[in-house]
């Protein structure tokens, strides 16, 4: 005890003789000579900012030195940990040098050096080594490494590579005269990214460059210049911005390359689509978007989404899966506690829907509060339609609902819902079309009730049976618009739904009813399986429907799903659409999926018929079947296998049939099923490095785009910014 109080004093003593720039923790013994501290034993100080252990400290207060040896480890103020067998530095570490050198960053990653020499506080080693790999280390063989006569390290900027050469597993691949990384502490800094290369049948030899231009904390410009040998160059920025409680981004390309290939045989849109790229000389994208917090309860923005055509982005490979659509949105958004507002203004670009108005603009708002024990909601929506051939339309709609749930007896449940759906069009029109101006109101009262009811069985798993029955009263409509489609589709999502309508600003009309029943199998706490069997009934109708759309006759499609959970890891999935009256099933989709620890599998088979309409494009007295019948089926594998912890293989093939949504006179349908993707790859990754190496056959052929075969490497060196 007389001991401990010995060293603690001469301890407190000397930190306090020496003033701020080194203050000692912990010594075992201690000498003062000529102002000269030396101390010995798992000694621990602090000098600027950093926290140095080791077996012996001497530091020098005249010339403002301080030597380390044994077991050297210093800890910097940004994470960053040094090691050493000798080390002396002065002034704050603006100047020393240090033997057998090493360093881990806040990263985790490693330099290492015999010797090193300390100026302005960075680190020049020689003859360094550097890698991001540990658990390689431990196996004896580094994934990779970078070997340099020359590395400047400096934590607060970036480190610098001279004559490096490039190892994987300890063999030579590339040499690299300088290299520049970012700090780990670095957010941001100018500079080239990771390049991309691609190879492919149809375009060739495919190079991305991009080059990060760091113009402040808060901006970021990147050049991505596209070089493709077979089809042309592309012209490719992104430019980014950070403001407070907001950001704007915006990402555009451009190239002048008439590369619209012409193909003997193109007819109807397709044709079309081609003359026009042809004929305009250039081709490009223009992708905005711009959020802005006003305050806790309003918020602000845009999103603007523009091509030259819709074969543009997957030709030159720019979005791997872009919308058939393209959208474009501005819109002022107010939140109070349940309550909504919105104005919003769209602009639609599609080849096959050329005649799609502008939103300018719409306005809606939904309100909430709690009446006569339930909840009454008002929908309010104004919508101004601006068509491209000199048609204008005003359409307002008002719904104001009351909605309640009882429970009944023996746990039976009751939900009740009135509408009154006040609807009106205003159209001003150069020229005549189908749809006329008008008002109307449409009240409508629902009911929809179920019984849960809980089946225990000794033989069989505990079920939960729920019978469901609804109605509505509605009166039909009078008057259609062209925001409205000629049909609604049954499916599964709104078999049991008071309002089937597609469209959000309108409901559906008639009286009708539906009948069914959910179930649900439990083994102890798990869900085994699930099964739903529905269908509604038309009392009245408000119009006729298309075929296939699942609800031809009075009587709807039996509507159908079930899910089994034969493990934890397996799984199979079914929805059908049977209608009765003609004994065919429209829509069939089947699935399997499995997935453990080392491998994943997912089929999917798939088969129906659908309706496809256009209302802007086709005029209602128009529609025939053969122009609005869609038949699509095929099948999908995907399966995931992980050989060892880093490796693991991928394999995918998509078969189906192709179709056109718009076909010409001359035009057949295909509906053979054939080959449409065919993928396989390998991914290797661990904590150093990733490697990616696919294959893909792909099997398209619209407008431009035809078929191709293409094999990508992707080789990823983490750490190495």
């Amino acid at each position: 005890m007389k001991k401990f109080l010995l060293f603690t004093g001469c301890s407190l003593l000397f930190a306090s003789a020496i003033g701020h720039e080194v203050t000692f923790l912990n010594s075992k013994t201690t000498e003062y000579k000529r102002n000269v501290i030396q101390c010995s034993g798992d000694v621990v100080a602090i000098y600027d900012k950093k926290v140095i252990s080791a077996e012996n400290i001497e530091y020098d207060e005249i010339n403002n030195t301080i030597k380390a040896t044994g077991n050297v480890v210093i800890k910097d103020e940004l994470g960053n940990t040094y090691y050493a067998d000798y080390i002396e530095v002065k002034n704050n570490f603006a100047s020393g040098h240090a033997i057998n050198f090493k360093i881990l960053t806040s990263d985790k990653s490693r330099l290492a050096a015999e010797r090193c020499i300390i100026v302005n506080q960075a680190y020049r080693l020689r003859d360094a080594r550097f890698t991001p790999c540990y658990q390689c280390t431990k196996s004896g063989a580094l994934t990779w490494q970078l070997k340099a006569k020359t590395v400047l390290f400096d934590p607060k900027n970036y480190t610098t590579y001279q004559n490096a050469v490039l190892e994987s597993f300890d063999v030579p691949v590339l040499y690299v005269p300088t290299l520049t990384t970012v700090s780990s502490n670095i957010r941001r800094k100018s500079g080239f990214l990771i390049p991309k290369f691609s190879m492919s049948s149809q375009r060739g030899l495919g190079i991305v460059l991009p080059y990060l231009w760091s113009i402040s904390d808060s901006q970021e410009l990147i050049f991505k210049p596209v070089l493709i040998s077979k089809i042309g160059h592309v012209a490719w920025i992104y430019y980014g911005l950070r403001i407070p409680h907001g950001h704007f981004q915006i990402d555009a390309s451009y190239t002048g390359t008439k590369s619209a290939d012409k193909k003997v045989g193109q007819v109807g849109s397709e044709e079309k689509v081609l003359q026009k790229i042809q004929n305009s000389g250039y081709r490009g994208h223009l992708f905005s978007k711009f959020d802005y917090d006003i305050d806790n309860h309003w918020r602000t923005g845009f999103n603007i989404n523009l091509v030259s055509d819709r074969f543009y982005l997957r030709r030159f490979d720019i979005v791997d899966n872009p919308d058939r659509t393209m959208v474009s949105t501005a819109n002022l958004e107010g939140f109070h506690h349940r309550n909504y507002t919105q104005v919003k203004t769209s602009m639609y670009q599609a080849d096959y829907m050329d005649s799609v108005p502008m939103l300018l603009p719409l306005i809606e708002h939904n309100h909430f509060f709690n009446i006569f024990g339930g909840t009454f909601r008002v929908d309010t929506s104004c919508m101004n339609l601006k068509f491209k051939h000199g048609r204008n339309s005003q359409k307002y709609v008002i719904n104001p609902s009351w909605n309640k749930e009882f429970v009944l007896m023996w746990g039976q449940l009751l939900s009740i819902n009135a509408v009154a759906s006040f609807q009106g069009l205003k159209v001003s029109e150069k020229t005549r079309s189908d749809y006329n101006s008008y008002s109307q109101v449409l009240p409508q009262l629902n009911a929809t009730w179920q019984w849960p009811m809980s089946i225990h069985s000794s033989f069989l798993s505990d079920m939960v049976l729920s019978p469901i029955f609804g109605i509505t009263v509605a009166p039909a409509k009078n008057y259609f618009d062209a925001m409205e489609s000629p049909f609604d589709e049954i499916t599964e999502t709104n078999i049991f739904s008071n309002n089937r309508s597609i469209s959000p600003y309108n409901i559906d009309s008639g009286s009708r009813y539906f009948y069914g029943t959910k179930l649900n199998g439990y083994d102890e706490s798990r869900n085994i399986y699930r099964i739903m069997l529905g269908q509604c009934v038309d009392i009245t109708r408000s119009r006729p429907t298309l075929k296939y759309s699942g609800n031809e006759g009075k009587h709807s499609n039996i509507i159908g799903s079930l899910d089994i959970f034969f493990t934890e890891n397996l799984s199979f999935s079914n929805v059908l659409s049977y209608y009765n009256a003609k004994r065919r099933i429209d829509r069939w989709e089947s699935g399997i999926t499995y997935i453990a620890n080392r491998c994943s599998i997912d089929i999917m088979a798939f088969k129906g018929k659908q309706c496809f309409y256009d209302p802007f494009k086709i005029p209602e007295d128009q529609i025939s079947e053969s122009i609005a019948e869609k038949k699509y089926k095929g099948v999908y594998f995907t399966a995931n296998y992980k050989v060892t912890p880093q490796t693991s293989l991928n394999y995918g093939v998509v078969f189906g049939n192709s179709y056109n949504h718009i076909l010409s006179d001359t035009e057949t349908r295909k509906d053979k099923i054939k080959l449409l993707k065919h993928t396989a790859g390998v991914v290797f990754e661990n904590e150093c490095s990733k490697v990616m190496l696919n294959w893909e056959r792909n099997n398209r052929c619209t407008g431009d785009l035809k078929p191709e075969t293409c094999f990508k490497i992707v080789i990823q060196l983490k750490k190495l910014n």
